[in-house]
């Protein structure tokens, strides 16, 4: 006699696996992308950082702020090389230094896209703005950009 035995998975068994993978993905995809644009924002946070205490540093020898990079203590090097001038682009981040009278200034990082790539499209183009006096990064334009900052 044959055993009528049959090892596998019924066809309603896979579409659940499927079903339940599809709603997780839809879940965690979200939030990866999330993630990786928040760990792309500490790159500005650090030279937020260091232009700060250049600038201080610039102040304090000078008697007042400089909006070239150039002229700080520091040397940042873009992708064209060193930077001078007011505005560098150092990764995903156009740098542009501003100032503020004789009392402050800012620093704006806007998110750029590679050479040949395109801007991510959840949150589009936005700034990071770091003024001085008060020490305070806002993130400026863009869509959703709100949730960056938690």
């Amino acid at each position: 006699m044959k055993s009528k035995n049959k090892a596998g998975f019924t066809l309603i068994e896979l579409l659940v696996v499927v079903l339940i993978i599809g709603i997780l993905a839809s879940v965690a995809i979200p939030q990866y992308f999330r993630v990786v644009e928040r760990s792309r924002i500490s790159g500005p946070n650090s030279v937020f950082g260091g232009v700060a205490s250049a600038e201080e540093s610039y102040q304090v020898r000078m008697g007042g702020y400089t909006a070239d990079f150039s002229k700080l203590d520091q040397t940042y090097t873009g992708t064209s090389g060193v930077c001078s001038g007011a505005t560098c682009t150092m990764g995903d981040f156009l740098y542009t230094l501003a100032l503020d009278g004789d009392t402050g200034y800012t620093i704006t990082a806007t998110r750029t896209a590679k050479e040949g790539g395109t801007l991510p499209k959840r949150y589009g183009a936005y700034s990071l703005v770091y003024t001085v006096p008060g020490n305070r990064v806002t993130v400026t334009g863009g869509s959703n950009t709100s949730e960056l900052m938690d």
